[in-house]
């Protein structure tokens, strides 16, 4: 039993007793065998595996008489054969070749895309760290902002109660003022009510001193002219009451007819006369 090569339809036959070498590969350009098709098999020595021989045939028998043409077909089949797998050898290192290149063209587009890819990965990052620190700030400026706002809101509410605050406090002054304007113009209508008392107390002081001197004088002298009101006097203690009157208070004053008091009449005395301007249970 031989192990021979059995031809696939399409291929050209091999020369008597060829053997492949090592790493023979059939020519990239005979046509692709059959499905379910074994290139090697077993089979005797006096029998020949061809393209006619197709899987489950029968084996066809040499013929003795055909020894010679078989010889030199086998010769030229050999050449054709050795010429054929030189050229598919050749062609499959240059398609070997042309695979290596191509693969390594590949491999140069993907380091490029891979290298564009980290760019633009670290591009991103750059952005999105930007983006965080962006987002950051406008956070802090709305915190800022929030707090801003909420010390105007308190700023404003402080002032409008200083404005209470000041309206209430010239409400008060004006209360104050008014006040003050009554009392002035009650002391105005007591000033000039002690004045007129004041002035008739000196009419009458005049007239009395002007009966006197013309009682004692002749008749026909023209009466002397009434002094000059003498200044007020500057403050000082009130001598006691003189002669036996004397008034508990005011009332006792204004109920015996005496008030308002002079100073230097009968009944006053300085308890009577309590802002001490002379004039007693006014």
């Amino acid at each position: 039993m031989t192990r021979v090569l059995n031809v696939p339809p399409g291929w050209p036959k091999p020369p008597e007793g060829w053997e492949p070498g090592p790493g023979w590969e059939p020519d990239p350009s005979w046509p692709e065998p059959p499905e379910g098709w074994e290139l090697w098999v077993e089979a005797d020595d006096d029998v020949i595996v061809g393209p006619a021989a197709e899987p489950g045939s029968e084996p066809r028998a040499r013929r003795p008489g055909r020894a010679l043409r078989w010889a030199v077909a086998a010769v030229a089949a050999a050449a054709v054969f050795g010429a054929g797998a030189a050229t598919g050898v050749a062609a499959a290192d240059d398609g070997v070749q042309q695979q290596a290149a191509a693969v390594q063209e590949d491999r140069s587009a993907l380091e490029v895309e891979r290298a564009e890819l980290a760019e633009e990965r670290a591009r991103l990052e750059a952005a999105s760290a930007e983006l965080t620190e962006r987002e950051a700030a406008v956070v802090a400026a709305e915190a800022d902002l929030k707090s801003r706002d909420e010390r105007l809101r308190t700023s404003e509410a402080a002032a409008a109660q200083r404005e209470s605050d000041l309206a209430g406090v010239q409400a008060s002054l004006d209360a104050r003022q008014s006040e003050l304007d009554g009392r002035q113009a009650e002391l105005d209508s007591r000033t000039a009510e002690v004045a007129a008392r004041e002035a008739a107390v000196r009419q009458a002081s005049a007239s009395g001193g002007s009966r006197s001197s013309g009682s004692g004088g002749s008749s026909d002298a023209a009466p002397a002219p009434a002094p000059a009101p003498a200044p007020a006097p500057a403050a000082e203690p009130a001598p006691p009451s003189s002669g036996n009157v004397f008034y508990q208070n005011c009332a006792a004053a204004r109920a015996a007819g005496a008030a308002p008091v002079l100073r230097g009449e009968p009944g006053y005395r300085p308890a009577l006369d309590r802002d001490g301007d002379g004039i007693g249970c006014e």
